[in-house]
């Protein structure tokens, strides 16, 4: 379970970095 947790909060930074990039 903490790895998805940990996984998925990657996954939301990432998008996050991608979209304030823009």
């Amino acid at each position: 379970m903490w790895l998805f947790v940990i996984g998925y909060s990657l996954l939301v930074i990432w998008v996050w970095l991608d979209v304030s990039l823009l």
